[in-house]
C-alpha cells in the first residue's frame, strides 16, 4: 500500500539533497509550487502520470518513490 506520507518525505527529502526548490521541481514536473507542497505535506499523492517525471529528476526509481524500496537493491 502507497503511503502518501512517506511517499512526501521521500520526496522532500531528495529534493533538499539535491539542491532543489520546490518551485524548480514543479517547473521540472509542469505542475505547480502549491501542488508539490500538497505531495511533501502528504495532502495528496502525486498523479499516476507524474510519477515517472518526479522519480527522474529526483533520480530515483518509481518503485522506491513509492513504496521506499527498489526490487533491485
Amino acid at each position: 500500500m502507497i503511503d502518501r506520507f512517506d511517499v512526501g518525505e521521500r520526496i522532500n527529502e531528495r529534493r533538499t539533497r539535491l539542491g532543489m526548490t520546490q518551485k524548480e521541481l514543479a517547473i521540472k514536473t509542469n505542475t505547480t509550487k502549491s501542488t508539490v507542497q500538497k505531495w511533501e505535506s502528504g495532502v495528496h499523492l502525486p498523479k499516476k502520470e507524474t510519477i515517472p517525471k518526479i522519480a527522474k529528476h529526483l533520480k530515483y526509481s518509481e518503485e522506491y518513490l513509492l513504496y521506499g524500496s527498489d526490487s533491485n537493491e
